[in-house]
């Protein structure tokens, strides 16, 4: 897990081995907080944030 900062806003980078059927990337909100995953090279990527959704694709 690496942790960044956006202003105030803690954001969580969890990286996990893909797994099989996991291809598309999305985004999601839920309960005050903002999460997106993106694949890459073989790599399934997890980013988590109570910042809005649009600060974690800066």
């Amino acid at each position: 897990m690496l942790i960044y900062r956006y202003a105030l806003h803690q954001i969580d980078l969890y990286v996990f081995p893909a797994g099989v059927g996991e291809s598309a990337s999305a985004a999601y909100s839920a309960d005050g907080y903002s999460m997106a995953r993106w694949q890459q090279n073989g790599m399934t990527f997890w980013a988590i944030t109570d910042a809005e959704p649009e600060h974690l694709n800066t």
